[in-house]
């Protein structure tokens, strides 16, 4: 839809959407949030205009954080023509700096690099290694709160030293809330008159409660207590002290948490191979080769049977299957990963010849 709107116009709409003040669809039938951003990735020169005229419109921390946000998707696309702007932008602004010190405008942060190859299969082999441990924790935060609570204060507490901000850490504690929240809050509130990071991450959660289905919401008397105990703390607002002191819990509690940290940063690898599902079928090919060299386990194969090579059939299937009948035919553990694909988006015509590339590897039941 082709829509022309001044910047205040469209900084007047953005503001309202982003506050739940929209007037009806009728009345506003686009998307305030993705017109800005199609501005900005596409026409930045009428993009900048609207900085300007939010950051003259308000100035408290959910509003900077949202544009702040954006100036950096600007910068990650037009260095060369903003950066000067936005670095005088932020110096001549009274609060932009908490929110974009020096640092965070270095041009290294907005240069891209891709990982290898080899980064990702690595990467993902690891993460889904670590996945029965962060199951673990979501199960436990699901139904055992005694045991869970120390775990999730002390996955906030320990947060920073693997440079994990509030958003970072939110997700287990709102979860412990929304399941566990009138067993746990009593400590919680506990916690929170000594821990910045807790606050922080209970100010974190307002906007993600703001947008979860009511039905799935932390309990409205618990989250009163919750956010009265953030005390008007947000990541700006509060410095975190320079040491953390990590609480020793069991030997199980310290696997899971450390568990549950390294999944967290090796989950990109899984987001980069469904990237690579959705645009580049040839690359996914050659990856899902490399996973299967690298499992180490029948575990492993069947994972990677059940994602990627499953993905790829799905997809891209009349491409592929003749170099998939190769590839099984040459290597047993290829045998083993494709016998766990189904046939979800393959064409029927092409299941009789992967039934047929399995040999005598037993096929898993469709």
């Amino acid at each position: 839809m082709n829509i022309e709107l001044t910047p205040r116009e469209l900084a007047e709409a953005y503001l309202a959407q982003l506050y739940d003040q929209a007037p009806p669809s009728t009345e506003m039938p686009f998307n305030a949030v993705f017109l800005w951003e199609d501005l900005i990735c596409e026409e930045p020169e009428k993009a900048w205009p609207v900085f300007l005229e939010l950051i003259a419109r308000r100035d408290d921390d959910e509003t900077l954080e949202q544009i702040v946000y954006r100036l950096e998707l600007l910068l990650s696309r037009h260095w060369d023509a903003f950066h000067e702007r936005v670095e005088a932008l932020v110096r001549e602004h009274s609060r932009l700096p908490r929110f974009l010190p020096d640092e965070a405008l270095a041009k290294e942060r907005f240069e891209a690099s891709e990982a290898t190859d080899d980064e990702i299969v690595q990467a993902y082999i690891e993460n889904y290694r670590l996945s029965a441990d962060f199951q673990r924790v979501e199960e436990l935060i699901a139904t055992e709160p005694e045991l869970a609570l120390p775990l999730v204060l002390e996955i906030v507490n320990r947060g920073q030293s693997y440079g994990f901000d509030s958003f970072d850490l939110l997700t287990p504690l709102q979860d412990l809330l929304r399941h566990q929240g009138e067993a746990v809050i009593d400590r919680i509130e506990r916690e929170a008159l000594t821990s910045v990071m807790l606050r922080r991450c209970l100010w974190r959660i307002k906007r993600h409660e703001k947008n979860t289905p009511p039905e799935y919401r932390i309990a409205e008397d618990v989250w009163r207590r919750a956010e009265r105990a953030a005390d008007g703390t947000t990541d700006y607002n509060s410095d975190l002290p320079e040491d953390v002191r990590p609480i020793r819990l069991s030997e199980e509690g310290e696997r899971l948490i450390s568990s549950w940290f390294e999944f967290e940063q090796t989950f990109w690898a899984f987001s980069t191979v469904w990237e690579i599902t959705c645009g580049d079928p040839e690359r996914l090919w050659t990856i899902t080769k490399a996973l299967v060299t690298a499992a180490p386990d029948e575990a492993t194969l069947g994972y990677i049977g059940a994602g990627p090579l499953e993905d790829l059939l799905s997809g891209y299937g009349e491409q592929f299957i003749g170099r998939i009948e190769q590839q099984a035919a040459a290597d047993a553990k290829f045998r083993l990963s494709l016998a766990i694909v189904r046939q979800s988006g393959m064409s029927d015509e092409l299941l009789p010849r992967v039934k047929n590339a399995l040999g005598d590897q037993e096929r898993y039941p469709n």
